[in-house]
């Protein structure tokens, strides 16, 4: 009878251990389930990607610009190419800009420039002026890769300022053409001052002979004078637009 009692007592105890074990066994794999779930959310967490600003669009645009561009002097491959190639790339990822032509250093709208080929004559650079809120603004600097904070650089907000690149180009050859135009209508009106000058100082058989000499030398600088103004309209109308 001692026997079977201690017996039943070996069983009870040995099946107690075996417990205790299964128990120990499964808040340990509970406890690595919970560590490998913890785990997972920071590897999430860190992973998830965050959400970029527009400031931070502009900030990585042209920085990899820079990086993967070359500035080439002598109109090869300028300012002018490289911000209609930012104004795009900002265009894509949602980013409104706009391409400003002017001075850095001088005021292009300044009183003492006196007519609009001073205004043209001075621009020497062009940049980006770059939407990122409703009412925010910052500059791009596309030679240098930078983004320029307009409180810091007020500088940046003067300027002929063109919406797309396709109005900027027009602005660069209308200007060009009407810069041309004026020295010509320069060139024609000195010529016509100096021909009346000499008629002025014939007599009077010579100025009956030249007089169509004369009318011609007028007539070519009234069709100058024409083209100039029509071009002046031109240009006018693409920096007033845009």
């Amino acid at each position: 009878m001692k026997i079977v009692i201690i017996s039943l007592v070996f069983l009870l105890v040995s099946l107690s251990g075996c417990l205790d074990e299964e128990v120990e066994r499964e808040i340990n794999s509970n406890k690595e389930i919970n560590n490998l779930q913890e785990t997972q959310a920071v590897i999430i967490e860190n992973n998830e990607p965050k959400l970029e600003t527009k400031i931070d669009i502009c900030e990585r645009i042209s920085k990899k610009y820079y990086e993967t561009h070359i500035y080439l002097h002598n109109d090869i491959y300028d300012c002018d190419d490289m911000a209609c190639d930012v104004w795009n790339e900002l265009k894509f990822e949602g980013v409104e800009s706009e391409i400003f032509m002017g001075n850095l250093e001088e005021d292009i709208y300044s009183d003492d420039l006196d007519t609009l080929v001073d205004q043209i004559e001075l621009c020497n650079h062009a940049w980006l002026l770059a939407k990122t809120s409703s009412s925010n603004f910052v500059a791009i600097e596309c030679t240098a890769g930078e983004v320029i904070y307009l409180d810091e650089h007020p500088e940046y907000l003067s300027g002929f300022v063109f919406s797309n690149p396709k109005n900027y180009r027009r602005f660069l050859v209308a200007s060009t053409e009407y810069v041309n135009q004026v020295n010509l209508v320069d060139i024609k009106r000195f010529e016509y001052n100096d021909m009346v000058d000499q008629y002025n100082n014939m007599d009077y058989y010579s100025q009956i002979s030249n007089k169509r000499v004369l009318e011609v030398y007028e007539q070519n600088l009234q069709e100058e004078v024409i083209e100039l103004n029509t071009l002046y309209i031109e240009l006018t109308t693409i920096i007033e637009y845009g």
